[in-house]
């Protein structure tokens, strides 16, 4: 049975994520595999991986390449760690919006 991104989300320990892009096709995007990266992305992303990553180190131009370089190498989707210390510290402090705009990409 395939792991959809919706079926992560559905997962008890993902109840406080937001999704800020990507609504339309969580269903369709099969996980084939999840990785930890942060900055460089270089080769370590492949196509059809969930990526989790906090932007440590990252600033505002950096975490955009990090996510736009992510995505370009086929991840179905980017899930971003929040809280001190991170690229991205709370809710209150957004995804960069050419981020979460993503062209329909799954951004949570």
């Amino acid at each position: 049975m395939a792991v959809t991104v919706a079926d992560v989300l559905a997962l008890p320990l993902m109840a406080e994520a937001e999704l800020v892009a990507g609504h339309a096709h969580l269903a369709d995007q099969q996980v084939r595999w999840a990785a930890v990266i942060e900055w460089p992305v270089e080769t370590f992303v492949a196509s059809g991986e969930l990526i989790l990553t906090s932007g440590v180190g990252c600033d505002e131009p950096m975490f955009e390449s990090l996510c736009e370089q992510t995505m370009d190498a086929g991840a179905v989707a980017i899930f971003v760690g929040t809280g001190a210390s991170r690229y991205v510290e709370s809710t209150s402090c957004p995804v960069p919006e050419p981020v979460s705009r993503g062209s329909g990409r799954h951004f949570a």
